[in-house]
């Protein structure tokens, strides 16, 4: 009879095998732990990998049975991949359910999902950065003093990048420009390319 634990650890496991597989995809930990459609997807997972290793650790060939857990284990998840993507049913020889295309089409629904989901974390970090940026340089739309804080950060991080001065400052005349045409805030415009190009200069700049 198979060791019972071993079906503690295989949920973890199955866990930490879909993180590998899906952060190939740049996913986020954070897009994946946030997204129903993840747990659904490991949930599902997990029940098959159960069901996978229950059969191994109880097989009547004893070369399967009589393997180490943790190699039983491991087969139990990779197995689960393999089998799940092959079953196919056929009624009059048509196929009529095909589980691989139902599973590709969900993994897409989590990546696609987990991708919306770090889509509007971002957008909403560069909102917040912004609105915090102005707040630290006490910027005043309008103000000579402040509009040239403004124009010094947005230097500052562009030439990080080793791009020639002469370049930034035409795109500060363009966003100024813009800004004119538009009615935008240009401290706003510069606050927000500011945070979307080089988080991590915002996160110095800003207090902790």
């Amino acid at each position: 009879m198979f060791i019972h634990y071993e079906f503690l650890y295989l949920p973890p496991l199955v866990l930490a095998f879909l993180i590998i597989d899906l952060s190939m995809e740049s996913i986020t930990l954070g897009a994946l732990f946030f997204n129903i459609f993840f747990w659904l997807y490991w949930l599902v997972y997990s029940i098959a990998a159960e069901t996978a290793l229950y059969f191994l650790g109880n097989a009547t060939n004893p070369t399967v049975s009589k393997l180490p857990p943790p190699v039983l284990t491991l087969i139990a998840i990779i197995g689960t991949t393999t089998v799940l993507q092959s079953i196919t049913f056929k009624v009059g020889g048509k196929r009529v359910l095909d589980l691989s295309h139902y599973l590709d089409d969900y993994r897409r629904k989590v990546l696609t999902s987990s991708a919306s989901l770090m889509s509007r974390a971002e957008r909403g970090r560069v909102i917040r950065q912004s609105r915090e940026i102005l707040k630290k340089v006490d910027y005043k739309p309008g103000n000579p003093a402040s509009e040239s804080e403004m124009k010094r950060i947005y230097a500052e991080v562009m030439l990080f990048g080793a791009r020639k001065s002469t370049i930034v400052q035409q795109e500060i005349a363009k966003i100024e420009q813009d800004c004119a045409i538009t009615g935008a805030s240009f401290g706003n415009e510069i606050a927000r390319r500011v945070a979307q190009t080089d988080p991590q200069w915002v996160r110095h700049f800003l207090p902790g």
